[in-house]
């Protein structure tokens, strides 16, 4: 809901539109979509598209005050810490993954 609150505000206030011009996005199964954070923008911008998203974060972001809670209660968001280098990507990928969850709408 924030995410696509702050995308009807983008439109309303400033003009900006989204265009998704990546149609394997749009398949209804499991995937991994990475962003390029070439802004801000699309750190949120295609929550909207995602069906039950689970977010990998750097967990700093969590203690930031009602943002970071928020993201902790509400998104299944998981952080992870950035200085254990590759070890936390060995922690995050030895996760057991959730079943049956849907990937995206379009």
């Amino acid at each position: 809901m924030w995410a696509e609150s702050s995308l009807w505000w983008l439109e309303r206030i400033v003009g900006t539109k989204m265009e998704v011009r990546a149609s394997s996005i749009c398949r209804p199964a499991p995937a991994i979509v990475a962003g390029k954070h070439q802004s801000a923008f699309d750190t949120f911008a295609i929550l909207p598209l995602l069906i039950d998203p689970a977010v990998v974060m750097k967990r700093e972001l969590m203690f930031i005050p009602f943002f970071g809670w928020f993201l902790g209660e509400v998104q299944e968001m998981i952080g992870i810490d950035r200085s254990a280098g590759a070890s936390a990507i060995k922690r995050l990928v030895g996760r057991p993954a959730q079943q049956s969850r849907p990937g995206a709408r379009c």
